[in-house]
């Protein structure tokens, strides 16, 4: 087994398909591309080892698609390809089509990784990853479209991942892009594409906790209670799932419960400032500064270096409990630990706040 990293960099935003397509025209390919990869792989080369490594090269190259990295929407194969750029999931689709349309035994592969998270304001959605496993000639390698090259290369591992069907790697299409319309404020066309995520596998966890925001978007708490407990009856350390419980619970005023939560959190990774930044800003977002607090002092007190967020996050809140001698502390530290670029922003900060502190 070997690995394949495509090396893309890119980042923008542009709107995706409204309503979700039908599972069959997700990786249909355009015939002119299909046109294209008869013309310039299979008839280039009949050694199927080869167009491996052709393909891979091909949709990134200026002589071939010149693709670019995009995160944000996830797009269809045909989508993909009209718009030149995609993210990780949209690259793996139309990787996998073009494989296959070149004669490669090409398959998805869910990639085990930490959870990955998009937030919007209390919610957390769960993001999963997925690259391609392909075969040809006796060669069996990973693709991975992951643009920062070193985890690429860390998560083309092949005790990382697994192979799985195309329906689950197609619900993770659908769940992907109900995310992103939630952020956009349709949730009632989310359920939608998140509806279609679930009938091609019930049982994805990320897409039951999108159900679990959406319900809740849409004013049925008790029905994305129901979802978020479902996630962790599968995996009881599930943190996307423990978040947005403890978000609903803390909205209820169900303060009780929600700390019993906040509790089974706090033991999961308590040794990883940046996760223990995370549960800060969570908390902090919820008005509950004590423990924002309290998070974001660990995630100083754990990190090997100082780090300018952890103090300026930490200075923030203090400043939001009234104890500004603190916050300006704290924030003294976070001007001196920054970089060029955020200096500028740290200092205007405590200028800002020494300007209005009282004489």
């Amino acid at each position: 087994m070997d690995w394949l990293i495509a090396p893309v960099a890119w980042l923008g935003i542009i709107l995706g398909e409204a309503l979700p397509p039908a599972p069959e025209t997700v990786m249909a390919l355009p015939p002119e591309l299909a046109a294209r990869i008869e013309r310039d792989i299979v008839a280039a080369t009949a050694s199927p080892a080869a167009r491996i490594d052709r393909l891979t090269e091909y949709m990134f190259l200026e002589s071939g698609l010149g693709f670019d990295y995009q995160d944000l929407p996830t797009r269809n194969a045909a989508g993909t390809w009209s718009a030149g750029r995609g993210n990780c999931l949209s690259f793996t689709l139309l990787f996998l089509a073009m494989a296959r349309e070149a004669g490669l035994n090409a398959f998805p592969r869910e990639v085990r990784v930490p959870e990955s998270r998009r937030r919007d304001g209390t919610i957390v959605f769960s993001i999963g990853h997925v690259n391609v496993g392909v075969e040809g000639g006796g060669r069996r390698a990973t693709v991975d479209f992951e643009p920062d090259l070193m985890r690429a290369q860390r998560l083309a591992a092949s005790f990382r991942g697994q192979r799985i069907s195309d329906a689950r790697a197609l619900a993770h299409f659908y769940n992907n892009r109900a995310a992103e319309l939630l952020t956009e404020g349709q949730a009632r066309l989310a359920r939608l594409w998140i509806e279609q995520a679930l009938a091609l596998d019930p049982d994805l966890p990320a897409a039951i906790n999108t159900l679990g925001v959406i319900e809740r978007k849409l004013g049925d708490p008790s029905a994305a209670e129901a979802a978020f407990e479902r996630v962790l009856a599968m995996d009881d350390d599930n943190i996307n799932a423990l978040l947005n419980l403890i978000g609903l619970l803390q909205g209820q005023g169900r303060t009780e419960s929600a700390a019993a939560y906040r509790q089974r959190v706090s033991r999961l990774r308590a040794q990883d400032p940046w996760f223990q930044l995370e549960l800060g800003h969570f908390h902090e977002s919820l008005g509950a500064y004590e423990q924002a607090r309290e998070h974001y002092w660990q995630a100083v007190q754990l990190s090997e270096r100082p780090d300018a967020l952890m103090y300026a996050r930490l200075a923030r809140v203090l400043d939001r409990m009234g104890e500004r001698s603190a916050a300006k502390r704290y924030l003294v530290q976070a001007v001196r630990h920054s970089d060029v670029e955020e200096r500028k922003g740290y200092a205007e900060k405590l200028y800002a706040f020494k300007s209005a502190s009282p004489k």
